[in-house]
């Protein structure tokens, strides 16, 4: 009967490990610029105004079936500085994008508005987005911001409640390595096991090597017993009647 639950069990494990041939999920990156309490003014034509996203390629494996990209200019509602002056502004963004290969794309440039005002949230935007695709590095820096409100100016430095937010998301599939391999092998790792001490084998332990990429393993195992008609007579384990739909 253990020889054959044990042929059962590795069967089990076997058929389901190579079921499991992929998963998947969406990663984000992400990087801002922004002005932090007490920290350094964002001003045009300096490294603050400028900052990098890329995307990382551990894993050879991977099939990424979508790639979104995401500049966000966007107003801090808990900015621990309280600024009570409404803002409208417009700033415009420098892009440089690289695809998979790092190859360049082309550059663009991203106009981005928000309207906030403290004390009339229905007159207020406090997000202004624009969505691209493809690019696995991105090299985003704030070159214009012209603010309407109330006057029109020109800004050389971002008002310290805003942030400039780029992400990208990418949908990545990653196929499962060497399924079969770390299959191979399952009986060379299943034992016997005397669990209550009473020299009577009465468990089986296995283990398999780790699949890498693998969320999680699923094993079900069926018992069936060795009886016969003859109770004192069993079943030898090639001969137990039992069908593939058992």
């Amino acid at each position: 009967m253990i020889k054959l639950l044990t042929r059962i069990a590795i069967l089990s494990i076997f058929t389901i490990a190579i079921q499991s041939v992929s998963f998947g999920g969406i990663k984000q990156w992400t990087n801002s610029i922004n002005t932090p309490s007490g920290g350094a003014d964002v001003e045009i034509g300096t490294p603050t105004a400028l900052d990098t996203v890329e995307a990382d390629f551990t894993l050879l494996n991977h099939v990424d079936a979508r790639v979104l990209n995401r500049l966000t200019l966007g107003v801090d509602i808990h900015y621990s500085d309280y600024l009570n002056s409404a803002l409208d502004l417009t700033v415009q963004v420098l892009v440089k994008r690289w695809d998979f290969a790092m190859n360049p794309m082309l550059d663009t440039i991203v106009t981005l508005k928000i309207a906030y005002h403290a004390f009339d949230t229905q007159q207020s935007i406090i997000e202004g987005v624009e969505e691209f695709n493809n690019a696995y590095k991105i090299i985003f820096e704030i070159i214009s911001i012209t603010s309407t409100s109330p006057t029109t100016q020109q800004l050389t430095i971002l008002p310290a409640n805003l942030y400039l937010q780029c992400d990208i998301f990418i949908e990545r599939y990653i196929e499962l390595i060497d399924v079969n391999a770390s299959t191979n092998g399952m009986s060379q790792n299943i034992g016997l096991r005397d669990k209550d001490c009473d020299s009577i084998t009465d468990g089986l332990a296995f283990y398999w090597a780790n699949i890498p990429g693998a969320e999680e393993y699923q094993v079900e195992w069926l018992y069936i017993n060795d009886y016969g008609f003859d109770p004192n007579t069993p079943y030898s384990p090639t001969s137990t009647p039992m069908s593939e739909t058992d």
